[in-house]
């Protein structure tokens, strides 16, 4: 499903790019705060185990439906297996670069009627997941395995709300495959179901939920129209 996307998320750019028009470009930059959580051989329930997330982001804009996103964050990754009684916790650092596709034109326009100042989008895109030591005070049956270090594949679903014309609010869902199955950090639960010749069933997820706010930094001021008003 995720690769479905990311194809279908390439498929959408190259039609936009193909549609000319004039788009004053901006990069903004902001914080991101919210909460992240493992799915995996230790927890199969949403928004269990929960951990506090914190980051930053850069996006482009390509137009008013199609932006690039560069992000950093740094988490945690928690659980418990009910097989072998273990409990793992440690912090991770995610880099991320994605593709976000807008389902309406957004910008804050007085030219074009069809502009939006909210709209729903979906994303995709590709990472690098470092995990960290286990904490001390976590209960496990052996010598915790090196740190987890993995490309991610991710896709998501958003909202986008323009304060004012620099200003920009997000909210984000995003599902995180990791192509690993080491990410806990705990010997017995790399491969614990024997499919490590099927990555894909037995690889690691994360999801976060996240809101950021972003500030437009840079503006190329548009001039499309400028001579039909000129003229009228």
């Amino acid at each position: 499903m995720i690769r479905e996307l990311i194809v279908l998320m390439g498929l959408l750019s190259v039609a936009q790019l193909s549609y000319s028009q004039n788009f004053a470009h901006t990069i903004e930059v902001g914080p991101v705060a919210g909460t992240s959580f493992y799915l995996g051989d230790a927890n199969q329930k949403l928004f269990a185990y929960s951990r506090a997330l914190i980051g930053g982001l850069v996006r482009y804009p390509l137009n008013n439906r199609m932006a690039l996103k560069g992000a950093l964050v740094v988490s945690g990754i928690k659980g418990y297996s009910d097989v072998y009684k273990i409990e793992f916790d440690h912090h991770y650092v995610f880099a991320t670069l994605q593709g976000e596709f807008n389902f309406f034109p957004y910008e804050q326009s007085d030219y074009n009627i069809e502009s939006s100042v909210i709209t729903p989008y979906i994303l995709g895109g590709v990472g690098f997941i470092a995990c960290g030591k286990q904490k001390k005070n976590v209960t496990l049956l052996t010598e915790p395995i090196s740190p987890s270090r993995a490309v991610v594949l991710s896709c998501g679903i958003g909202g986008k709300l323009k304060v004012n014309s620099r200003v920009d609010l997000n909210l984000e869902w995003t599902i995180n495959k990791a192509l690993s199955d080491r990410i806990e950090g705990v010997a017995e639960l790399n491969d614990s179901y024997g499919l490590n010749q099927n990555m894909t069933f037995n690889n690691d997820f994360y999801s976060t939920v996240t809101i950021a706010i972003t500030f437009a930094i840079y503006t190329q001021k548009c001039e499309c129209r400028t001579g039909f008003l000129k003229g009228h």
